[in-house]
């Protein structure tokens, strides 16, 4: 999977954790990551910044949404 994909939702707002991980769960049974899928997740969020902006890393000068613990 790619870097983006790296996404498991602990934050506060449930809905938020919910449609995040249901996004991801549907790429993943795909197997394959499609143009459509990636921009959806990509709206849902820059919908989203401020409740996800605490996970945002920067690793190598790139930066990543990475939820994980």
């Amino acid at each position: 999977m790619s870097k983006w994909l790296d996404m498991l939702v602990h934050g506060k707002d449930i809905n938020c954790r919910c449609e995040l991980e249901e996004r991801t769960a549907i790429i993943q049974f795909d197997g394959e990551e499609s143009e459509c899928e990636y921009r959806a997740l990509l709206d849902f969020v820059n919908e989203n910044k401020e409740s996800l902006k605490k996970r945002i890393q920067t690793i190598n000068g790139e930066k990543y949404l990475r939820l994980k613990e």
